[in-house]
């Protein structure tokens, strides 16, 4: 028999699917609504010397311009009033800055500046530390009838702040009773109104929401328009030079196409600012396996899985998710140096933390493991729980149903010769593998390459065939492998039937 010995994970097979979940739930993350959202024109921006509700009805690139207004006003006159606007934008600020995870360094000076004042200020420093700690309905004991200020804009935004995860609570409704207008305040709170903004008419109408063009850039990746999505994350960038989502976000761009070296320069950049940033170390360490840097792959991996459950809120409730894949990273790369003993360990590890049906490249990887160690059954067992998913696990399945009739009998009975338990797995990893290789060139021939740069072109293009190359000559590979086991195994009508459907799959491959 030939040796057979193949690892090929599905979140390597198809790195867009991993990204998009990761970038799904981070945009889910943002908060949910019930009502659509009609685009309107914001206000007319008012003179840099005069700051008013306009500019509290913004965004965080124009909180931070009347931030240094407020200052300069106040070194010229020190009045309460203008203490406590400042006070006000910095609040604004400094929540934002915590939902988009961007650095401020003044965050605890904030606070307690917060609560150091008025009664009014010390809700807003009970406010700044529910949202630091993540924003937990449970913890919320706040109620926004205490809040009866002047300013509808302000007040109506810390109501749908405190109350947009309340169970049973209409917030947009309640939005809507209090006037509120589509302003990028509110917008912001409403993402999937904001991603039913045509991109340009979006750039038109608010040319400094950095965090809109953010939520922009990640639906456009999920969409795959990879270079609409990059110019909306360098737009961020122009407005909010330490914007980790926009930096991240760009690394993912260069990720999907492969381009790891940028890739991993854009991770860098943003770890500068958020070296505990646990989807970013987690991107970092994927970046580098595929470096074949395996052991500094494991040392990113490492420093993630030390982060405590406090990092929980940076990444939407999925600590219990990137940890687990964490674990499968180092599981992959000890494999790939040929410690099968470590690779044990931390794939059931990740085992323990992610559930079967989400991750079948874990129990591919358990189930090669157990092969290699001739396991048998166990390889059977996880192999057969990924219910057809993995066109190896089909193959793996073939190759242990010889083995285990092996075990049974030194020959096979000539009348069972057309039973043999291995012939519908062989089958059916022969199909997959068809199908694999014909969606795989689809997204090929769908790949919009337009708009990238002519080098990107073809970078994108080559690193393409060359995966469709390798896939199409590792499955004729199997295939022919796969009939030679049927001109063994079955005999007959039958042995007529197969061969003839596995030379048109053989044949079939040239056609992609």
């Amino acid at each position: 028999m030939k040796s057979y010995n193949c690892l090929t994970p599905v979140i390597y097979q198809n790195t867009l699917v991993l990204w998009s979940i990761v970038i799904i739930i981070t945009i889910l993350s943002a908060g949910c609504h019930r009502h659509t959202v009609k685009v309107a024109p914001i206000p007319e921006p008012v003179a840099p010397d005069t700051p008013s509700v306009t500019v509290v009805n913004s965004h965080l690139h124009g909180w931070q311009q009347a931030e240094a207004l407020y200052e300069k006003k106040l070194a010229d006159n020190p009045t309460e009033k203008i203490k406590d606007k400042l006070r006000q934008i910095r609040f604004l600020i400094l929540l934002r800055q915590i939902e988009e995870n961007i650095p401020n360094p003044h965050i605890a000076e904030i606070i307690e500046d917060l609560c150091a004042g008025d009664e009014r200020g010390k809700r807003l420093c009970e406010i700044a530390k529910w949202v630091q700690n993540g924003k937990k309905f449970e913890e919320l004991k706040l109620n926004y009838h205490a809040f009866t200020e002047d300013d509808p804009f302000f007040e109506s935004y810390l109501t749908l702040l405190l109350f947009q995860n309340a169970p049973q609570f209409d917030v947009f409704s309640l939005a809507e009773s209090l006037a509120t207008t589509n302003s990028p305040m509110f917008l912001y709170m409403n993402p999937y109104a904001l991603i039913s903004i045509n991109p340009d008419e979006f750039e038109k109408l608010y040319p400094d929401f950095a965090e809109g063009f953010v939520v922009l850039a990640e639906q456009l990746f999920n969409g795959t328009k990879y270079s609409l999505s990059r110019k909306f994350y360098q737009k961020a960038l122009e407005l909010i030079p330490d914007y980790t989502k926009a930096l991240s976000g760009i690394g993912d761009i260069y990720y999907a196409i492969e381009d790891y070296e940028r890739a991993l320069h854009y991770y860098n950049l943003a770890l500068r600012h958020v070296p505990a940033d646990i989807t970013v170390l987690f991107r970092k360490g994927l970046t580098l396996h595929q470096f074949k840097r395996y052991e500094e792959s494991n040392d990113v991996m490492d420093h993630m899985l030390r982060l405590d459950t406090a990092q929980d809120k940076q990444v939407g409730g999925t600590l219990q998710y990137y940890h687990g894949q964490g674990y499968y990273i180092k599981a992959y790369n000890h494999y790939l140096l040929n410690d099968r003993v470590k690779a044990r360990e931390f794939v059931d590890s990740a085992k323990k933390l992610l559930p079967q049906q989400r991750h079948t490249e874990i129990r591919y990887l358990s189930g090669m493991l157990f092969y290699e160690s001739q396991d048998w059954e166990s390889a059977r067992q996880e192999f057969m729980s990924l219910n057809g998913a993995s066109c190896n696990a089909s193959l793996h399945l073939g190759f242990i149903h010889e083995k285990l009739n092996a075990a049974n009998e030194n020959t096979m009975p000539a009348e069972k010769a057309s039973e043999h338990e291995s012939v519908p797995f062989f089958i059916e990893a022969a199909t997959c593998m068809r199908s694999e290789i014909s969606l795989f060139a689809s997204r090929i021939n769908n790949f919009d390459l337009s708009a990238f740069e002519p080098v990107e072109q073809e970078r994108i293009k080559s690193n393409l065939n060359r995966k469709l190359l390798n896939l199409k000559n590792s499955s004729s590979s199997d295939i022919k492998l796969i009939i030679d086991r049927i001109d063994e195994y079955v005999s007959g009508s039958r042995k007529r039937e197969l061969s003839i459907h596995l030379d048109s799959i053989l044949k079939s491959l040239d056609r992609y």
